[in-house]
């Protein structure tokens, strides 16, 4: 009985998507793993590969490592928030020490203009 229900399963899906539903490699399927994290593959092809994945341990871990991968670089890491605040910390002082220039400027100016 099991065997009949896996002929009609692999009937249908051959209907579906064709025989190359069950000759894609994991090399195939591994291909097209940027475009199904990015959602920019055709659904019947997603769909593919959600039924390699089913099956095909090593290319779950694969995906989920490349999963991990872009996860690690997109989030922000701490010495860049260190960088920032030091940056924003150095305009700060920067910016204090012009106004200190242009004040003791603006001094010397109005001192010399007083004794004229």
């Amino acid at each position: 009985m099991k065997g009949v229900d896996t002929l009609d399963f692999r009937d249908k899906k051959e209907a579906l998507f064709g025989a190359s539903f069950f000759n894609m490699d994991c090399e195939k399927i591994r291909e097209n793993f940027s475009g199904y994290i990015n959602h920019s593959i055709p659904q019947n092809l997603a769909q593919i590969i959600e039924e390699h994945l089913c099956i095909c341990e090593d290319c779950r871990n694969k995906l989920n490592q490349l999963l991990n991968e872009e996860i690690d670089y997109q989030a922000p890491s701490s010495h860049y928030k260190k960088d920032t605040y030091n940056l924003v910390t150095y305009l700060i002082l920067g910016i204090g020490i012009i106004l200190v220039i242009y004040l003791v400027f603006l001094l010397v100016k109005f001192t010399s203009s007083i004794g004229k």
